[in-house]
């Protein structure tokens, strides 16, 4: 039978996938130069919008981002309009 998780494991477990989550994140976002968010006619470094969405962001929205983002990049896909959306949702 399966044994149930103690509850430090359980949040040890999710502090990793925090700290995993996050370093994707800052990778990812690093790789551009400028993010241009169109509807509010603005621009953001991408290094910047990393650090800004790490700031705001639960751990599950952060999860539900790198999810879209991975998704995307498995589709061989841009992710720069998922990137727009997040920054657009900032401002």
């Amino acid at each position: 039978m399966h044994q149930a998780s103690s509850p430090e494991a359980i949040n040890q477990f999710n502090d990793s996938h925090y700290y995993a989550n996050k370093k994707i994140l800052i990778f990812t976002l690093k790789q551009f130069k400028y993010i241009k968010v169109p509807t509010k006619n603005y621009s953001i470094e991408g290094l910047e919008l990393a650090n800004w969405l790490l700031e705001v962001a639960s751990p599950k929205e952060l999860h539900e981002l790198i999810t879209l983002i991975k998704y995307a990049q498995m589709r061989n896909a841009d992710i720069r309009p998922i990137l727009q959306t997040a920054a657009a949702g900032l401002l």
